[in-house]
């Protein structure tokens, strides 16, 4: 498997962790960077889930980061 991506594609990225400091910090810089997409991102709190997926584009949200992982490779 090649950890590549196609020129011209946007980064797939995936967040650990959905708190504050990643409401504040994290996310903003990341949905905010060009060539960039948020696939996927997971936090053991529901409702840190919850809040993250309304403010932002987060794809599709785990509470395990294991299963994310296999899931979006």
């Amino acid at each position: 498997m090649s950890n590549m991506t196609t020129p011209g594609a946007p980064l797939r990225a995936a967040i650990v962790g959905l708190g504050a400091g990643a409401q504040r910090i994290m996310l903003p810089a990341v949905a905010g960077t060009a060539g960039v997409q948020i696939v996927a991102a997971c936090d053991l709190d529901a409702g840190h889930r919850q809040r993250a997926a309304a403010a932002w584009p987060l794809g599709k949200q785990y509470a395990d980061p294991l299963v994310m992982v296999e899931s979006e490779r």
